[in-house]
């Protein structure tokens, strides 16, 4: 017979770098010496770029056709997957589905045009294809062995007209588990460098921008590597002079290199590394906003196989090092996140800070020559402590060590000083401390800062571009910070330059280059003084004459087209719209024509019948009337993500109120009618504004991202989103259901409020009854409750009323108004309320509050004085809001008040007693004090109040007793009882901390009321207390991974979960238990690990270990039978010890597996026979039993399992057999 065709077909693992790009985008206003003050926005851009090799593998096809004469035709080959079970498993080439296994791709063919049914293999040729496939996240299982999948392949051609299949028989790999990254950037608020405000030129302050990586994932990251650009500038309004510098960079603890290049290395499963790049700035700044955002390299998958998944960025207060047990040397980040202090430790373990400032004093104590030391006084903490303290010396000293009241020395990362500017231009100079277990006293010394010599500081110099034939001059200042007046000099001028020393620090360079010296020049300049220097270069770029003859940046052919000469020098905003001629030039956009800012307020894309009222709204903010000539709205279908329809806007104008409609052919007050019914797509589809008309998008058009882009909502009516168009035009934004409110049909989708949320966001969308053309169905339903603090007052006393507003929804309310007519004769003292502002005027109290979201606002508090005659008076208060409100019959309160005649003095006896609950205390260990009070009459005693002042060291718990009202602030605990009749009231219970250190202590308190006492001699009370020292209490961080055998699981089929504890320390954990409470219907069959001592009560699995050091514990093996219906399970366990756990959010975990009915059973006969080895057997002597397992049929037996337990006093050794798998 005649050969036809071969193939081989055979999968080649291999390494690949994947590659994972992110940008970094930083905004910096800082403040410019002028004539007055002015702050100024620049906004920087830097790029990074992330690799790491990760596991790939490579399937190769070859096809031999023989036949000398004959094609192979039609070819078409489908690459196969399966787990090592035979289940089939997705793979794609598809970057943004995210539901396969794997990403495959054919990166390159041979002697093959095609594999997917046209494909031709010529006669005595061969075809050689190869595919790259590379797992997703998760497809490698948890265990270091991987996880099993077999590749195949079918193979179609043609011959001769007769079709032919051939199934390549399956080759197996191995998938290993995967790294899963998170990035957290850290930068500082506050960067130092020459100070705008001061005639000096002040040295730059080297900053750090740092990165932690973080692997969450079971596999490690190998050859991690991030590669950092220069800062770049993407916007300077102002034309500040100022430049950014990356000058360097660490990894963990190593030297620092002059690179951009951060190499990680390997990072392992559940650990973290640290990277930082060195930065300067030449202007004193502050950075305001921070971001970061990361894309990936499609051809590698992109977003399914992504490895990344997150980036976050933090304000970095300081680097610091956290120094308990166990820990590394490593610097951490100290990171403020709004309002809520943070310690990223560079292991990846992030905690809270407790920021003390408010409760900490500086005092000082001795001065020795230069030295002054001062005692900083703070709370006692457990756990990390942070306080910032006005410097005394406003930066003049350094400092020099810090001692805590223990011994312990602070490294002096965790102690610092630090300067904000203030409104005025000056700046605020503080202390800084860092700690953890604190003892809450400090000895901080400081110094004179160093005087040694320093080199001269150079003003920066920015790069500069001008045409041949123009003049360029510029002057070059230095100053000295030891007092000298620095020489100046430059190199590599260029022919024709002339450099000028002018003194006093001062020089003019000055040179008007000839034509023919068009290009670039990097020139130095240098400030000396007798014995340092420092030198700068900044590029001269000349351009050709025929290019940018005025280098204003603006091509002459811009100015010309749009300006008729070469005049404007590019940073005017001719048209007024934010964006500087310069930049409209650069972007394709006319400056002579203002950018509209017009927004896409509502859509309603699904109407019922023939869908002729479908709708598209624009809104212009409400100014009326503005032209539309120059844009475009471009409709974008959600199946092959490209254009369906252009609409032109040239010749429409928005309506007196800032509407424009374009609608359907029997849409009532469209500006704009469209007349095929069902114009407008269901979704997931998206519309876009764009600068430009309706020629630049013919039908099939691709979604284009430029600054022609004005607006942008991709939409669905009850669809998936579209991961097409939605990246593309609402990045990071959600897509919108206008379905989600329950009915597409009689719903549109619309800003809420009108306008709200700007340009290309949709996060203020809502779905309501559509409403072309007027403002938007934005509903809130406000209500207001109203309380007086006292019912009866006595007249001319205190009091206060509190109003609470709610909103019921379902949109937010804006503009919320509160206003309280005060009764006659009642007198305002104060209104306040978070969030809140009040005011008021002529008894009539405003409050108003910005928007409310659904729910209750905080409370407003309004403080009066009652009326000095007896009666009856009624406080009246109304809610309202520029929302529409659904029930405005609950928008007002009234409060009525009894005003009393007070009656003549009262009289009583107050006494205290005070007892500790236990005595002596170990150092930071809990106790509580008692405080008993009496009053002996004759009258009953109102507003009783007990101050307890707890001594220094002693940290507050909490304080309660029966009808008493207790707080503390700053150490002191104030109770209070509205009255107290002659007899004893219920005691007060004060728990707290021991201080760390040992001695004695003394707690007074003082009891007082609003009623005359008789006699204060007994008003007082206190208690001596004796601390002793306690050993240390241990620590660890215990943490727990479940996971099941096999997923899905036949009904009633027998299989596993595997629990795994960790201790991370920093001490052994003892009594470790494990609680497994399996799920209903599961049955239970047995429960091992080494070293564990596991049982089973009722489906409850507990496990015991008598102690875990710091690492992982052997796993633990749970081996159940699924529940005999069908439907997802969760697993649930947690771990604990007798040990205090530093994280507990970690002590749990879960495990859903999904129970399958299976097919239709096969049915085995299994017999099992055991033997010994030898018998009888010495004492502790080897021997082995034999079990032989048989199938007498009619089919074969799946998921066969033999479970053997051994006799009590039984050491097991191994256990193998051909095929079987034992543990």
């Amino acid at each position: 017979m005649k050969q036809i065709a071969t193939h081989t077909f055979q999968n080649i693992w291999q390494t690949i770098r994947s590659i994972i790009f992110l940008s970094t985008l930083l905004s910096l206003p800082v403040s410019v010496y002028a004539v007055e003050s002015l702050c100024a926005v620049v906004k920087i851009e830097i790029k990074q770029e992330l690799t790491l090799e990760r596991q790939a593998f490579d399937a190769h096809m070859r096809i031999n056709n023989g036949l000398s004469n004959i094609q192979l035709e039609n070819v078409e080959i489908n690459v196969s997957f399966a787990d090592e079970d035979g289940n089939s498993v997705r793979a794609t080439s598809d970057a943004n589905d995210t539901s396969a296994s794997f990403f495959i791709k054919v990166p390159s063919m041979e002697g093959i045009n095609d594999v997917s049914g046209s494909g031709t293999v010529a006669p005595s040729t061969s075809a050689d294809i190869h595919w790259l496939i590379i797992p997703v996240p998760g497809s490698g299982g948890i265990l270091p062995s991987g996880k099993m999948y077999y590749v195949g392949a079918t193979l179609k051609y043609t011959l001769g007209g007769e079709e032919h299949t051939t199934e390549v028989t399956p080759d197996y790999i191995f998938v290993k588990p995967q790294p899963l990254l998170t990035l957290d950037y850290f930068l500082p608020n506050d960067v130092y460098a020459d100070d705008a405000f001061t005639p000096e030129i002040e040295p730059s302050i080297p900053f750090t921008l740092g990165v932690r990586v973080k692997n969450d994932g079971q596999g490690t990251a190998y050859n991690l590597k991030i590669d950092s650009a220069q800062p770049k500038i993407v916007e300077n309004k102002q034309g500040l002079l100022i430049g950014f510098k990356i000058i360097g960079s660490t990894v963990n603890n190593q030297p620092a290199t002059p690179s951009l290049l951060v190499d990680f290395g390997d990072i392992e499963a559940a650990q973290s590394a640290v990277g930082r790049w060195q930065m300067t700035t030449t202007l004193s700044g502050q950075f305001t906003e921070f971001t970061a955002e990361f894309y990936h390299a499609d051809e590698l998958g992109g977003e399914l196989t992504s490895l990344l998944q997150a980036t976050q960025t933090h304000f970095l207060v300081k680097d610091v090092l956290v120094d308990l047990q166990g820990r590394d040397e490593v610097r951490d980040f100290l990171a403020k996140d709004g309002g809520v202090l943070r310690v990223y430790e560079s292991h990846g373990l992030d905690t809270e800070v407790n920021d003390h400032s408010a409760n900490t004093t500086l005092q000082p104590m001795s001065q020795t020559g230069s030295q002054v030391t001062y005692r900083l006084n703070a709370p006692v903490t457990a756990g990390f402590l942070y306080v910032k303290l006005p410097d005394p010396h406003q930066g003049a000293k350094a400092i020099d060590r810090a001692i805590r009241s223990d011994g312990k020395q602070l490294p002096l990362e965790n102690v610092w000083l630090s300067k904000t500017r203030r409104e005025d231009n000056g700046w605020d100079y503080f202390i800084n401390l860092f700690d953890n277990n604190s003892s809450g006293q400090y000895q901080i010394t400081l110094d004179t800062a160093n005087l040694a010599p320093q080199p001269p500081v150079l003003q920066f110099i920015p790069d500069r571009s001008r045409p041949e034939t123009k003049q360029i001059a510029f002057l070059v200042e230095a100053s000295d910070p030891n007092g000298t007046i620095p020489t100046l000099s430059a190199a590599s001028l260029p022919t024709g330059a002339r450099f000028a020393m002018e003194g006093e620090g001062k020089a003019v360079f000055d040179w008007t280059p000839v034509k023919g010296q068009a290009g670039d020049y990097d020139i130095t300049f240098t400030a000396a003084d007798e014995a340092l220097k420092t030198a700068q270069t900044a590029r001269i770029t000349v351009h050709s004459i025929t290019d940018d003859s005025d280098s204003d940046g603006m091509l002459d052919s811009c100015e010309m087209q749009y300006f008729g000469n070469i005049d404007k020098e590019g940073s005017g905003d001719f048209d007024g719209d934010g964006l500087s001629d310069r930049e409209e030039c650069l972007q394709g956009t006319d400056p002579t024509v203002k950018m509209p800012n017009l927004l896409i307020n509502e859509v309603d894309a699904l109407v019922a019948g023939t869908e002729t009222t479908e709708f598209i709204e624009f809104y212009d903010g409400g100014t009326g009337n503005i032209p539309l000539d120059g844009l475009v709205v471009v409709l974008f279908n959600g199946d092959l993500d490209k254009s369906y329809t252009a609409l032109d806007l040239d010749g429409f104008t928005t309506n007196a109120t800032g509407y424009f409609v374009i609608g359907g052919s029997e849409l009532t007050g469209a500006d704009m009618t469209v007349s095929n019914n069902d114009w407008l797509a269901d979704g997931a589809d998206a519309v876009a504004l764009y600068l430009g008309d309706d020629t630049d998008f013919p039908e099939g058009s691709a979604v284009v991202v430029t600054a022609k882009l004005l607006d942008a909502l991709v939409y669905d009516t009850d669809d998936t989103d579209d991961t097409g168009l939605l990246p593309l035009l609402n990045l990071n934004e959600p897509q919108i259901n206008e379905g989600r409110a329950g009915n597409a049909e009689s719903h549109s989708i619309g800003r809420c409020e009108n306008g709200a949320g700007g340009q290309r966001n949709t996060n203020n969308y809502i779905q309501a009854a559509p409403t072309p053309g007027v403002a938007n169905n934005c509903q809130a339903n406000l209500s207001l409750t109203k309380a007086d603090s006292a019912d009866p007052v006595n007249t001319s006393a205190n009091f206060s009323y509190t109003l609470t507003v709610s909103n019921a929804g379902p949109d937010a309310a804006s503009n919320v108004q509160v206003v309280d007519t005060l009764p006659a004769d009642v007198s305002f003292v104060s209104a306040s309320g978070t969030d809140w502002t009040c005011s008021e005027a002529s008894g009539t109290v405003t409050c108003e509050l910005a928007s409310l979201a659904v729910g209750a606002a905080d409370p407003i508090t309004i403080n009066v004085t009652a009326p000095s005659t007896a009666g009856e008076l009624t406080n009246q208060a109304t809610v309202s809001a520029a929302t529409a409100d659904l029930d405005t019959a609950n928008n007002s309160a009234s409060e009525a008040t009894t005003i009393d005649t007070a009656a003549p003095s009262a009289q009583a006896n107050l006494s205290l007693t005070k007892a500790d609950s236990v005595d002596p205390v170990n150092t930071s260990a809990n106790f509580s004090y008692t405080l008993a009070v009496s009053n002996a009459g004759p009258d009953v005693a109102s507003n009783v109040q007990v101050v307890d002042t707890l001594p220094s060291g002693v940290s507050f718990g909490s304080a309660s007793g029966t009808d008493w009202t207790c707080n503390e602030v700053g150490g002191i605990v104030t109770c209070e009882l509205a009255s107290l009749a002659v007899g004893a009231a219920a005691p007060i219970t004060i728990n707290v901390t021991a201080p760390s250190t040992a001695g004695d202590i003394t707690n007074t308190a003082t009891v007082g009321a609003a009623t005359a006492d008789l006699d204060t001699a007994n008003n007082n009370a206190s208690e001596v207390t004796t601390i002793d020292t306690a050993a240390p209490s241990a620590q660890a961080n215990l943490s727990l991974t479940n996971a099941d055998s096999v997923d899905p699981v036949n009904t009633s089929a027998n299989f596993s979960y595997t629990l795994m504890v960790n201790n991370a320390g920093p001490d052994t954990a003892s009594n470790v238990q494990v609680v497994d409470t399996l799920p209903a219907d599961v049955s239970f069959v047995s429960a091992n690990g080494t070293d564990w001592t596991c049982n089973e009560v009722g489906g409850t699995v507990t496990c015991e270990l008598a102690s875990l050091a710091v690492g992982a514990a052997d796993p633990i093996t749970i081996n159940v039978t699924a529940p005999s219906t069908a439907g997802d399970i969760t697993n649930q366990a947690t771990v604990s010890a007798a040990t205090a756990d530093l994280d507990t959010a970690n002590n749990s975990a879960s495990e859903v597996t999904t129970i399958d009915t299976a097919a239709p059973s096969a049915q085995a006969n299994l017999s099992l026979t055991k033997t010994d080895s030898a018998d009888p057997v010495n004492t502790s002597a080897s021997f082995s039993y034999t079990l032989t397992v048989n199938n007498a049929g009619p089919d074969a037996a799946s998921n066969v399992q033999v479970v053997d337990t051994l006799p009590a006093d039984v050491s097991f050794v191994s256990a193998n057999g051909m095929d079987w798998t034992c543990s």
